[in-house]
């Protein structure tokens, strides 16, 4: 059974010995958010995977992308039946300009505005009607309240036990406890664990957690420095 958030403090205060009271209740909540943004900052999380069609607009280059971006994963072309066809290529901004034309036809590569949260394709295309463009990428992280309105909310990240792991590491160097050494390498191992369970690998599996998929395949997206 997936635990609520309040559940989740609950057990990391209780570990830590440190009373649940308001205040540490408060350190908990925060502890849960600045885990929960570095984590899907650094890794790409299946379970925040989405899909998107946009209808092409003839003429138009420039389209927003969600609500809810963080950072993508890809981009394709959708036929008239709905069938994806062609990947678009996303690059960065330098590796983007050589492509872009001024004459009309179907895109090939696009980028990510960060500043605009648009998607900027190399051309636009001419009477494409009933065609549409397919974007695969990773959304943000519910962005749960820091009083206690959402404490008895189910996360929407799938591994409670990760978060738990990392928000101890954190409680034990607040409180300058000699564990948190040991916590930090059990909440990277957590991570690993959930890796390996996100892509469907068997638990006794060879795979080298060094590979890319593992490390986690960085999208073109909203950034942020490393924490832990």
């Amino acid at each position: 059974m997936a635990l609520t958030r309040l559940q989740m403090f609950q057990f990391v205060l209780d570990q830590a010995q440190l009373e649940a009271s308001p205040y540490y209740l408060a350190k908990a909540r925060l502890w849960y958010k600045i885990v929960v943004d570095k984590l899907t900052l650094r890794q790409d999380y299946k379970f925040y995977n989405k899909v998107i069609d946009t209808p092409w607009v003839s003429g138009q280059k420039v389209y927003n992308v969600p609500s809810d971006y963080q950072r993508s994963d890809a981009c394709f072309q959708v036929n008239e039946a709905g069938v994806q066809g062609d990947e678009i290529f996303i690059r960065d901004t330098y590796q983007f300009d050589p492509y872009v034309s001024s004459a009309s036809g179907m895109p090939t590569v696009a980028y990510i505005n960060n500043t605009d949260n648009t998607i900027v394709f190399n051309s636009a295309p001419t009477n494409p009607s009933g065609k549409q463009f397919r974007l695969r990428y990773f959304k943000l992280p519910t962005d749960y309240s820091l009083t206690s309105s959402d404490d008895n909310v189910v996360p929407d990240f799938e591994d409670c036990d990760v978060i738990m792991q990392h928000m101890l590491s954190i409680a034990f160097e607040r409180e300058d406890d000699e564990r948190q050494s040991s916590k930090k390498m059990d909440a990277k191992l957590a991570d690993q664990a959930q890796q390996r369970n996100m892509y469907d690998a068997d638990s006794s599996s060879s795979n080298d957690l060094a590979r890319e998929s593992f490390r986690g395949r960085r999208g073109y997206g909203r950034r942020g420095n490393g924490w832990f």
